[in-house]
């Protein structure tokens, strides 16, 4: 348990600093792509997520199917070959029939996307390029899932900061010499075939076989990772379904513009919250080996649930108050509508993820059914509260379908664990309400009263203060052994 815990913590600290990289990086590189780009063809650009998530539909729930299993069989390295190769056949025949389909249709998604008639054969290499560079990310996935499931999901943080910085270095001296979509298509193929050269360089240490052979080989238990795959499928389907969504939306009602600014918040939105969610790299395989172990989840689990919930609030507030000023210094005139988006986007992002640790445990006790119906009923709140809203003005309608559909997520969460895993009791009701109720208080006084920037600094200042000394005193954090465990993860043994 010990050593599970170091390297879930390891995997925590890699992650942390990828991401204290990404954010500040993002903020450098966002307003030089937009100067070089424009912000139409920027617009079009960002279609190229919409692609990668329609892409990420074949991955069929595969990989947490695959750390699943893998983590029960890490001792035996002719098992664990076998399920990556099953794993990779099954990718490549789930990613044969969409590539094949989403290109058939490119013009039908260019129309849909009200792409400028000017900008249709850019939008079709966008669309090829994505194409490319999603497919080689994905047909890694296979040996991702071996990694993390050995307990090394510090190595997936680093390939992908390695990915980061390759990615911008290549970006900025492209466009510099060649501002155009086709600059930024081959950059995004070059950056995702180093992410599969490096994850296969580091996944032939578990997949050297103690003799097995084909025969082995064809032994793997193809129903059980089918079976897990399902609902994880359906999961993932409603998770890559959003963003599309939320795009479409935005296109049909208000145009490129609008989803410029859009996609610059919610890119940002992202990049903050997932610093604040590091705690959930590789937590799924440690609660996997767990599973059996109520305690020992309880003690791995709770602390990481109070540190997100606490760093997801205080960076709530500091945008509430802060994100307006900052966002128009950082894009100056291409700021638009991102300082009102931004707050509000990482609010609804932070109300799904705080409760994304219970998720996973759900779903790593062996009840991925609930993943699915969870996935799908936030959905579901979310296209309802669409469609109420398609009168509103700009990307107010999808704001509130964000909030709304991570609210329906978050409290199906705490239902559940106490149905479902009834032995298993993670952070209470009561101690979350202690973090929720006095940021809603702060933002809604920034709301509805007229606070100048030092009066704000000084509310938020004593607000943050409160914040972290009532989580201490509660017992939802420990900070000094928080620090300890971050700071110094130390690996000396195999897991136990």
């Amino acid at each position: 348990m010990e050593t599970i815990s170091r390297r879930l913590m390891l995997a925590t600290s890699t992650s942390i600093l990828r991401l204290a990289l990404a954010v500040p990086v993002y903020l450098l590189l966002t307003p030089f792509v937009l100067d070089r780009l424009g912000k139409e063809q920027f617009g079009v650009w960002s279609f190229a997520t919409v692609i990668g998530s329609l892409i990420n539909l074949s991955d069929l729930g595969f990989k947490n199917s695959l750390v699943f299993h893998i983590a029960r069989t890490t001792e035996r390295a002719g098992s664990t070959r076998s399920l990556v190769i099953a794993g990779t056949r099954m990718y490549a025949m789930s990613l044969a029939v969409l590539l094949g389909t989403i290109w058939w249709f490119r013009n039908s998604l260019l129309g849909l996307f009200a792409v400028p008639v000017a900008l249709r054969a850019d939008g079709e290499f966008v669309i090829a390029a994505a194409l490319v560079a999603f497919a080689l990310r994905l047909l890694s996935m296979p040996l991702q899932a071996c990694i993390e499931a050995h307990e090394n999901a510090s190595y997936s943080n680093l390939t992908m900061l390695g990915w980061l910085l390759a990615n911008t270095l290549l970006t900025v001296v492209g466009l510099a010499f060649a501002p155009t979509l086709y600059t930024m298509g081959i950059v995004s193929v070059i950056g995702n075939l180093l992410v599969v050269i490096a994850l296969y360089a580091r996944s032939r240490r578990y997949l050297s076989s103690d003799g097995a052979d084909t025969a082995v080989v064809e032994r793997v238990p193809y129903r059980s990772l089918v079976s897990y795959s399902g609902f994880a499928y359906a999961a993932t389907v409603c998770v890559m379904l959003r963003e599309p969504l939320y795009k479409t939306f935005l296109a049909q009602g208000a145009g490129m513009s609008v989803v410029a600014d859009f996609e610059v918040s919610y890119r940002l939105a992202l990049q903050l919250v997932s610093f604040f969610a590091s705690p959930i790299a590789g937590a799924f395989a440690a609660i996997a080996l767990l599973a059996d172990r109520s305690h020992e989840i309880e003690k791995l689990v709770n602390p990481l649930i109070g540190a997100m919930a606490l760093g997801l609030s205080l960076a709530c507030g500091f945008l509430f108050y802060f994100a307006q000023p900052l966002i128009t210094w950082w894009l100056g005139s291409n700021a638009g509508s991102a300082g009102h988006l931004v707050p509000l986007l990482f609010a609804a992002l932070a109300i799904y993820y705080s409760t994304e640790l219970v998720y996973k445990t759900i779903e790593a006790s062996g009840k991925p059914w609930f993943t699915a119906v969870n996935q799908c009923f936030a959905l579901l709140v979310t296209a309802l509260i669409l469609f109420a809203s398609r009168s509103e003005v700009g990307a107010r309608g999808v704001v509130w379908a964000a909030l709304c559909g991570a609210f329906a997520f978050s409290i199906l969460n705490l239902i559940a664990l106490r149905i479902l895993v009834p032995t298993v009791t993670l952070m209470t009701v009561n101690k979350l309400l202690l973090v929720l109720l006095p940021t809603m208080a702060v933002i809604g006084l920034k709301h509805w009263v007229s606070i100048s920037t030092e009066a704000g600094a000084a509310i938020y200042g004593a607000y943050a203060l409160a914040q972290i000394v009532v989580a201490q005193y509660s017992g939802i954090i420990d900070l000094r052994a928080l620090m300890h465990r971050l700071v110094a993860p130390q690996l000396r043994s195999p897991i136990s």
